[in-house]
């Protein structure tokens, strides 16, 4: 796991969930501390995976890369758990509240979710699938269209200067 790729990943996803949190308030029923704490810790089972798993964790890895899945199929196929799961393990131990644990729990798997807990999984699974869409240079005005979150006033390059500006701080805070 590059640690440095790790947390500007999450940074960006903190700072485009409270983003797009306050562009849809009437959508989410997390605080928006919790917004962006859901953002930055939404990984963390990875951290977990790749220092308890090492060995297993890089061959799902792998195996995602091979067979064009998400991390967290590979995950589930090799490790019998996703990052997911394994994260909200964490968060049930550190007693975050449930809406922030069940979030971040299905964050990969919203159709499963509990429905009182469902929008927030979708937000965060939409601003993650952003950021990974962003890091990949594939960012387009497809990628702003979402069925529940609306982007309306955000225009793609506003989009691609804040993702910009929220790397280099986040660069600028991991050096």
């Amino acid at each position: 796991l590059n640690y440095e790729d790790f947390w500007s990943h999450s940074l960006q996803v903190a700072e485009m969930s409270c983003l797009i949190a306050s562009l849809n308030p009437e959508k989410t029923s997390l605080m928006p501390t919790e917004v962006y704490m859901i953002g930055l810790l939404h990984d963390v089972g990875k951290l977990l995976l790749d220092q308890y798993f090492p060995n297993e964790f890089s061959l799902s890895r792998e195996y995602a890369k091979k067979h064009d899945c998400d991390d967290a199929a590979a995950e589930c196929r090799l490790l019998g758990i996703e990052h997911g799961k394994m994260g909200a393990y964490l968060m049930e131990y550190w007693a975050l509240s449930s809406n922030m644990v069940e979030t971040i729990r299905y964050h990969h798997r919203v159709e499963s979710c509990p429905e009182e807990y469902r929008a927030d999984a979708e937000l965060l699974r939409f601003c993650n699938a952003l950021c990974h869409v962003y890091e990949a240079g594939e960012l387009s005005e497809d990628s702003l269209k979402h069925p529940v979150f609306q982007m309306d006033s955000m225009s793609l390059e506003a989009l691609e200067n804040i993702l910009e500006t929220v790397n280099a701080r986040a660069l600028s805070f991991l050096a």
